[in-house]
């Protein structure tokens, strides 16, 4: 009964489940390895910032001298303390997504525990025979489909491990913008005091214009420090350049000449500009810095949780090229040249873009890693009732041996070379074989040594159920497969002849 047959091979129920428990296990894992990244520098940089306590009130004895002035030195208070209410709200966000994972992940093992339950409930109903029988099987295969749909759901409920990572970085660039807003909130407050004792102490000497025009002068040298403590260059958007410079020196020369009225004059619309121009660089600064801190935090919580990455594994699980794992992981470091060139939206999205590319390959190169696993257990139950039948020692190989997931073959030859076995054995799991050295005539032979090995297989917990039973079959035509290729590498495998 020569010719091409098919099977489907099925785990037992039991095995089964052991593999949708280790993959729930390993599923978990890499969500909260993700959920983890980066949480020790973003709680340090949370404790660093709620430790600022910027001063909130200025000298009574000096207010008076400051009206009006203090509203930058507030509008600095007030975006601090937005700033931190923001970063705790991300914060507060990124946790709840923890816990919401967690939750979720407790609502999948409740529900694996319940099938698992079941599980042991057909076990018990099987006890003392060899084969499901046609309703116990329908009961296990709702099982696994259950199963599956629980590991499915907790793969997707993984995102919010993700989620949770983007609110932490986001909380981390807060609470760094927050403490750069005490800083100049502090170097505001302190301008004011020395600007209100200056005031104080020339109005007390001085008459009203001269009074008024000192006093304006020191607020115009005031800004001139204030802004060219800043890189104004870079930041002033042309707010404050050579000319802003010669007015302060032209109104100083008033003031120094006496011209205290004229000064006046001019004074008020220099001080505008320049009040206007140290709030732009300011505010240009603290957005370049905020910015470049979450395009660097991105980037380094990025390298942090690929170097977890097992690339030995993605090369021999995932299905794609050296060349194409490689492009995901350059997209990420292609960041730093961004970063350099300042250009940070470009690259926090270049690292966004890199790191979804490589979890979907990490998760491909698990998934393949599994089946590949799976196909080489089935592989090893087969040769070993092969070799339980008295077949010469079985062989192996791959249709590629630098492929882990190309078509696994294997060989056996059969006493008096009668009823050879010559299979394939694809990554799902399907198995087409063909049974050689027939003699036309004598078909029992070929059905006698497949429910042979069937037999030896369920012993094992393995199912073997043929599919087509190819020209024993005569309502189907038998497709015979050829193995061209040279055995080039055998997988050993220990076997013991059955007693």
């Amino acid at each position: 009964m020569s010719g091409v047959k098919k099977a489907t091979v099925t785990r037992s129920l039991n095995k089964t489940m052991g593999n949708v428990q280790r993959e729930l296990e390993e599923c978990a894992k890499r969500a909260e390895d993700v959920g983890n990244t980066g949480k020790k520098a973003l709680d340090a940089k949370r404790k660093e910032a709620e430790k600022i306590k910027p001063h909130r009130e200025l000298p009574p004895d000096l207010r008076e001298y400051l009206k009006g002035d203090d509203k930058q030195w507030k509008g600095f208070l007030k975006r601090f303390d937005d700033s931190m209410r923001k970063a705790a709200e991300l914060y507060g966000d990124s946790f709840g997504k923890l816990q919401e994972y967690d939750s979720k992940k407790k609502k999948s093992d409740k529900k694996i525990a319940s099938i698992f339950a079941e599980v042991d409930s057909i076990n018990r109903s099987m006890k003392g025979k060899d084969w499901y029988c046609d309703e116990e099987k329908k009961q296990a295969d709702k099982l696994s489909s259950r199963a599956d749909e629980v590991v499915s759901g907790l793969r997707a409920d993984a995102s919010l491990c993700t989620e949770a990572l983007n609110l932490s970085q986001k909380s981390f660039a807060k609470y760094s913008e927050a403490e750069n807003l005490a800083f100049l909130a502090q170097m505001e407050y302190d301008r004011l005091v020395d600007l209100a004792n200056n005031r104080k102490e020339k109005e007390r000497i001085k008459a009203e214009n001269e009074r008024n025009a000192k006093l304006m002068a020191d607020d115009i040298r005031s800004l001139r420090n204030r802004i060219e403590a800043r890189d104004y260059k870079k930041f002033s958007g042309g707010t404050y350049s050579d000319r802003e410079r010669k007015l302060i020196d032209d109104f100083d020369a008033l003031v120094s000449d006496g011209k205290y009225e004229q000064a006046l004059k001019q004074g008020g619309d220099l001080k505008a500009k320049l009040e206007n121009a140290a709030e732009a660089i300011e505010n240009g600064q603290i957005a370049w810095e905020t910015a470049k801190t979450a395009a660097e935090k991105a980037l380094s919580d990025a390298k942090e949780e690929s170097a977890g990455f097992d690339r030995d594994e993605i090369a021999r699980y995932s299905g794609m090229s050296a060349g194409e794992v490689q492009a995901a992981f350059d997209e990420v470091n292609a960041a730093e040249a961004a970063i350099r060139a300042e250009d940070f939206a470009g690259a926090e999205a270049s690292v966004a873009n890199g790191m979804e590319k490589i979890r979907a390959i990490v998760e491909t190169t698990a998934k393949n890693k599994e089946a590949a696993e799976n196909r080489l257990e089935i592989a090893r139950c087969i040769m070993q009732a092969l070799y339980d039948a008295n077949y010469d020692e079985p062989q192996a190989y791959l249709d590629d041996e630098n492929d882990e997931l190309s078509e696994l073959h294997i060989v056996a030859s059969a006493p008096g070379n009668v009823a050879d076995m010559e299979m394939q054995v694809n990554l799902k799991g399907d198995v087409s074989f063909e049974v050689k050295n027939i003699p036309d005539g004598q078909e029992q032979l070929c059905e006698g040594a497949i429910k042979n090995l069937q037999e030896k297989l369920g012993n094992d917990g393995v199912v073997f159920n043929v599919t087509d039973w190819g020209r024993a079959d005569p309502n189907r035509k038998s497709k015979a497969v050829k193995i061209s290729k040279t055995v080039q590498q055998e997988t050993a495998i220990q076997m013991q002849r059955s007693k």
